[in-house]
């Protein structure tokens, strides 16, 4: 499957899994071969089994798997790229709302040029069916037009308005961002995941900035150590090259989901810790200087080396035979209300652990929907 040329991206030439995944690797950083042949590599297959293998979205086997996971699919104007939208129910809904129950919501942002149905294989659609989950994924993740389908969705069915989550990678992480700076206490938590710590100053205003926060939302973001992108680390300037550019759409039709304005994302460890202290200073936390991240460079802490930053706590943990990086951040209302996550090896893709990490960080927030305030599931 690695070898098999698939149209990954929308409007773009085939490539195989090999090709498009040295293309989002840091140079030097992976190994695709080892990460081919390993269990790791395994996993990855087996996300996008369904996408590889029934290239229609609502075919008849595709639809039997979503139900064997405890899945329907409800598809939205189909028709139009970029009013297309998914809507994935718990089979359980009709007796459960008929019962009073109320379903917890999760939207899934996609990746640049990415269509749904792509995205529909980063790992959270299981998660979902065994936890019963509302799923919503759109074409155009822009603020206003998910604001629009939850507004159908919960019209329609029994949501737990207390427990909306949000999540994506890469450009999807990127809308998961913006949506919870403009919208905080519509989300219990999110998982912003590839990319940046802390939206663009390109795409804030004044105003924007001077708000200098998500309102104390308890966020994980998740991604591989070795992206093309080298979020991490962060003390670091990014490799000599050629920089990466939010492209400009390849489709024929203009992609409403792409930002208008087509900057470099960070490069420089100076502006890469300006987004990270941006981020810190939303949950009340103090700021990082640039000689204790440098200092890290030293550090006896390998989650502190590679992450380019000190950390309230730092963890390894074994996942799928990967070692995972674990930075985690208090608020000054909240502990681990911020966490990063680096997996070792993986360039810039969707990892395949990365639905079970955000899910387990994500399920253990609800909001109270009148005070606003944050509650703890576990400890209700």
């Amino acid at each position: 499957m690695w070898d098999i040329p698939f149209e990954w991206d929308m409007g773009t030439p085939k490539a195989t899994l090999f090709e498009k995944l040295g293309h989002m690797s840091r140079k030097g950083g992976v190994n695709l071969n080892k990460l081919a042949d390993s269990e790791y590599g395994e996993r990855i297959i087996q996300e996008f089994w369904q996408f590889m293998t029934c290239p229609d979205e609502m075919g008849e086997s595709y639809l039997a798997y979503l139900k064997q996971i405890g899945l329907t699919k409800k598809l939205h104007h189909a028709e139009k790229l970029f009013e297309k939208w998914a809507l994935y129910l718990p089979v359980s809904i009709e007796a459960g709302a008929k019962a009073g129950r109320k379903y917890p919501l999760l939207f899934v942002n996609h990746g640049a040029h990415m269509p749904i149905y792509w995205e529909e294989q980063s790992g959270f659609l299981p998660i979902a069916g065994r936890e019963e989950m509302i799923v919503i994924a759109a074409q155009n993740h822009n603020s206003d037009h998910l604001l629009q389908i939850l507004e159908q969705v919960k019209a329609e069915y029994p949501v737990d308005e207390s427990r909306i989550y949000c999540t994506g990678y890469s450009q999807g992480g990127y809308k998961t961002q913006m949506i919870a700076f403009h919208h905080p206490r519509l989300f219990a938590a999110i998982a912003p995941c590839g990319f940046t710590f802390s939206l663009p100053d390109w795409d804030l205003t004044e105003e924007d900035n001077r708000k200098d926060g998500n309102n104390k939302l308890p966020s994980i973001m998740i991604c591989g150590q070795e992206e093309v992108l080298e979020f991490v680390p962060v003390h670091q300037d990014n490799l000599p090259g050629e920089e990466f550019y939010v492209p400009e759409s390849t489709l024929k039709e203009a992609d409403p989901t792409i930002p208008g304005i087509y900057e470099a994302l960070p490069t420089k460890a100076t502006v890469k810790m300006d987004m990270l202290n941006k981020k810190l200073r939303s949950i009340g936390h103090r700021e990082i200087s640039y000689e204790e991240c440098r200092a890290t460079t030293e550090s006896d802490n390998e989650v502190e080396r590679l992450h380019g930053f000190p950390a309230d706590r730092t963890d390894i943990f074994m996942l799928a035979g990967v070692r995972h990086f674990i930075s985690s951040f208090d608020g000054d209302y909240e502990k681990d209300v911020f966490k990063v996550v680096s997996i070792e090896g993986l360039p810039h893709w969707p990892p395949a652990t990365m639905a079970e990490i955000a899910w387990s960080y994500m399920k253990k927030y609800a909001r109270n929907c009148e005070t606003g305030e944050i509650i703890h599931l576990e400890d209700a």
